[in-house]
């Protein structure tokens, strides 16, 4: 709890010194967007495969030069199957 208090206290502090550089109002200029996309594969042995594939958008705003905000999701389609693989005179 002490380290999450300082943590905050030093955020203020932070802001409070960089407030002449504030705009008034809303800035499009400093919205931004991006993520990342998942996709995998494993087919590794003879009873199993996945497939995996996914996104992760994400959409933020730039507050300072150094501290951000935003929200992002995980979109993740993940598929296997199994396999039965019952030789007869194999030894399991």
């Amino acid at each position: 709890m002490k380290q999450i208090s300082i943590l905050f206290f030093t955020a203020i502090l932070y802001q409070s010194a960089f407030a002449q550089e504030k705009t008034e109002g809303f800035d499009w200029n400093k919205v931004f967007a991006g993520g990342s996309i998942v996709l995998g594969y494993s087919g590794g042995n003879a009873s199993s495969s996945n497939f995996t594939i996914g996104g992760n958008p994400e959409i933020g705003y730039s507050i300072f030069k150094s501290v951000d905000i935003g929200l992002g999701f995980n979109i993740v389609n993940q598929s296997g199957n199994y396999y039965d693989n019952n030789i007869p005179g194999t030894v399991k």
